[in-house]
């Protein structure tokens, strides 16, 4: 159950990117099959699904071992990136995510954002969404030892916007990210999108539809 009386007191709010800033796990799996589509290959989303809790990048090496492949893990990221962003375009262009965030900023909040991405992923998604100044902090998945969902991308996060747990609200859209967050002691909200359910979601704090119910609990 959320603790109202803690929440009077946070100060930063800190956001996973992919789910959260932009809905591409929802893509995630196309992208994939676009660039295998000359192997003759295609995941379904029951086989892709586990793949999500994997940094992208780490993926390949997964898939050349069980697959017997010789993808190139750098080409092969770079490429599945710019799938990932072209089909959700629209998305982007409508600017939501940017719009319902300048709320929180306008209230004083600092802002951070937390990926296991890689770095060059991060910075083209922001240039996409005019937000490349926007955050407070940002740490991605090449600037931590041990991906979520170990605690270490959040514990770094919140040390670069200087802010106590006990401040700090994350806001993520999968079962890893959760477990990361808790386990840096932060309240965690989980944003409800495909293709993870809310008892997926279950070790969260309190479960969302929109980033708009952030507001709901400072």
């Amino acid at each position: 159950m959320y603790n109202q009386a803690v929440a009077r007191k946070i100060s930063a709010i800190i956001l996973d990117m992919d789910g959260v800033l932009v809905d591409t796990p929802r893509v995630a799996r196309d992208a994939t099959n676009q660039l295998l589509k000359s192997r003759g290959f295609s995941f379904t989303q029951k086989q892709f699904k586990p793949f999500l809790s994997v940094p992208a990048f780490e993926r390949v090496g997964v898939w050349n071992k069980r697959y017997g492949w010789d993808l190139a893990p750098d080409i092969f990221y770079e490429q599945f990136v710019d799938a990932q962003l072209a089909l959700v375009r629209d998305e982007i262009a409508k600017g939501e995510a940017k719009n319902k965030l300048e709320e929180l900023k306008e209230r004083g909040l600092k802002l951070g954002l937390a990926t296991n991405a890689r770095t060059v992923k991060a910075n083209k998604l922001l240039a996409a969404m005019e937000m490349e100044n926007f955050f407070d902090a940002v740490v991605t998945g090449d600037e931590v030892q041990t991906p979520k969902p170990n605690k270490e991308i959040y514990v770094k996060t919140m040390e670069k916007l200087v802010v106590q747990p006990s401040e700090t609200i994350v806001v993520e859209d999968a079962a890893h990210g959760i477990r990361a967050a808790k386990r840096a002691g932060a309240k965690v909200l989980a944003l409800k999108t495909a293709p993870f359910s809310r008892n997926e979601l279950r070790e969260a704090d309190a479960v969302i539809d929109d980033l708009r119910e952030v507001a709901n609990y400072l």
